[in-house]
């Protein structure tokens, strides 16, 4: 072989040993599939302020697979795993280890082999449903999410400076940040004042438009002062704390108007719109 030719070759094979690993991680492995985690978050009212869950759902060719872990539990109390039927109806699947603060459920088909919740024979059958963690005996929910599909989703944020009407402080400024990462399964949601002096009893609360009920505004609660002249509403699901509406994704508040009103008065202060993500 000419030398030419030869050093050609070698090049050739060197650049698909580089590429081959990245093509195999492209395809997931190598086996196809899809994998998607979700945060579970505590509903009002809440139950355990500690607790944590996540759920974990995965398909390739030969497996479909079901996981979900929750951290800080009360462990005087036994839990149970609850998920909605295909009639709508809450249908008790599972009870967890008593006495424990780490509870786990997985379930897995296989090869044809073992079973999925509510005996479904494919994941996204389970798509939508809404699935609970709730206290045997008095059926108080400690956790709760709707289960995902397996559509591949990338991260993505924004950030977007809200409006000051006449009313809000010279000087006063708002801006809207939300983030979704579905590969993690955490979801943020943050709303922040700056340069706004309160008055001792002062307070602010943000309301968001209902995506039911278009130009209705819902109180979601106050803003944190900690600071003198800052205050700030915050929620992120892998802490366990739901976002507005109880919505799984902050892709599902893009586009709902938003104010910034005095507790007392109702003044408005700021006003704005869920930016989209990108």
């Amino acid at each position: 072989m000419k030398p030419a030719n030869l050093r050609a070759l070698v090049l050739l094979v060197a650049t698909a040993l580089l590429v081959a690993p990245y093509a195999v991680l492209a395809h997931g492995g190598g086996g196809g599939g899809a994998k998607v985690r979700q945060s579970l978050t505590r509903p009002e009212p809440v139950v355990n302020p500690e607790v944590e869950g996540r759920l974990e759902i995965r398909s390739s060719d030969d497996r479909q697979e079901f996981k979900l872990r929750v951290k800080r539990a009360d462990k005087l109390v036994d839990h149970e795993l609850w998920i909605e039927n295909g009639s709508a109806v809450m249908e008790f699947v599972a009870a967890f280890q008593t006495g424990a603060s780490s509870l786990r459920f997985r379930a897995r088909l296989r090869n044809g082999e073992g079973s999925l919740p509510l005996g479904v024979s494919l994941l996204d059958e389970l798509a939508g449903r809404h699935l609970e963690i709730r206290i045997r005996g008095s059926g108080d929910v400690v956790l709760a999410t709707d289960i995902p599909d397996l559509t591949p989703r990338r991260d993505a944020k924004a950030k977007d400076d809200l409006d000051a009407t006449p009313d809000a402080p010279a000087g006063a400024e708002a801006e809207i940040r939300v983030r979704s990462r579905p590969r993690k399964g955490d979801e943020r949601f943050r709303v922040k004042v700056h340069d706004f002096v309160l008055a001792p009893t002062q307070k602010l609360r943000l309301f968001l438009e209902d995506p039911m009920n278009p130009n209705v505004l819902v109180d979601q609660g106050a803003l944190q002062d900690d600071d003198s002249d800052e205050a700030e509403f915050r929620a992120r699901t892998r802490k366990g704390q739901a976002l507005p509406f109880g919505v799984a994704s902050t892709r599902n508040l893009v586009g709902l108007k938003l104010e910034i009103r005095d507790a007392d008065t109702g003044t408005v202060y700021f006003e704005g719109r869920v930016p989209a993500l990108d």
